[in-house]
């Protein structure tokens, strides 16, 4: 579904690339945005012996993130804006483990959150003589956080579950993303949006764990990677905003 959209999307501004309509207008912008990702799915193991297969299968780490981003901007032109934008994430990953040769499960719960701060840039063109644009941001953000890590091990023969909780690792992001969008005026000065992700994102994120080893040792792991991601559909993600045009005639 999400790439038969994104194809609509691109379909439409090629349809409307060589005509001219009435823009957004030139002028200042203020509003902000809500998100919501989630991710989930399993891994199946087929282990053969003596021509008898064993299939396993495992379920991959659930994730889920909520983010909300107040942002300003201005319209240089009747479709080209920028502007800066704020907001603040927070996320939920669930693992679950069986170690082997236990009667053990283990449920490992990440929570965390980081506030990030970032640019962008957007075009737009309208569909038409309706009240419905087209829109794509290119953005650029940096955040910075931390987490907590919760692990539930239930035991099946004893019918127990241990709880312990750590502080998780701390957390920085720098993103770079192009978006997709349609928009949409109820009146004059009110923008409805709505965008099911990015087409394109890098992601560099570097995570700080530090554990006491002993009363005069400290352990401290920097783990670093980065993710480039084009029309990635393998998770939901939907954003809705809503924007006050304040030169908007």
């Amino acid at each position: 579904m999400k790439k038969h959209i994104l194809s609509l999307l691109f379909i439409s501004l090629a349809f409307i690339g060589g005509q001219t309509f009435a823009q957004v207008g030139q002028g200042l912008f203020v509003g902000g945005s809500l998100g919501l990702t989630s991710s989930s799915g399993k891994t199946s193991t087929t282990t053969t012996t003596g021509g008898t297969s064993t299939i396993v299968e495992t379920d991959n780490p659930k994730r889920s993130t909520f983010s909300i981003m107040p942002r300003v901007g201005y319209f240089f032109t009747d479709n080209i804006g920028a502007g800066l934008m704020i907001g603040y994430t927070s996320y939920t990953t669930k693992v679950t483990t069986n170690p082997p040769n236990t009667n053990t499960t283990n449920v490992i719960t990440t929570k965390g959150g980081y506030f990030t701060l970032g640019l962008f840039g957007r075009y737009t063109q309208q569909l038409g003589d309706s009240d419905f644009y087209i829109y794509g941001d290119l953005g650029f953000g940096i955040g910075s956080g931390s987490s907590k890590i919760k692990t539930e091990s239930k035991n099946s023969i004893t019918n127990t579950t241990t709880i312990t909780e750590n502080n998780g690792p701390k957390i920085s992001r720098t993103t770079i993303g192009i978006t997709p969008g349609i928009l949409y005026f109820p009146s004059k000065k009110i923008g409805l949006e709505a965008s099911l992700g990015n087409i394109f994102a890098y992601t560099s994120t570097k995570e700080t764990t530090e554990n006491t080893v002993s009363t005069t040792t400290t352990k401290k792991v920097v783990d670093k990677n980065s993710e480039i991601q084009l029309f990635n559909v393998s998770s939901f993600t939907f954003t809705f905003g809503l924007n006050y045009y304040l030169n908007r005639e």
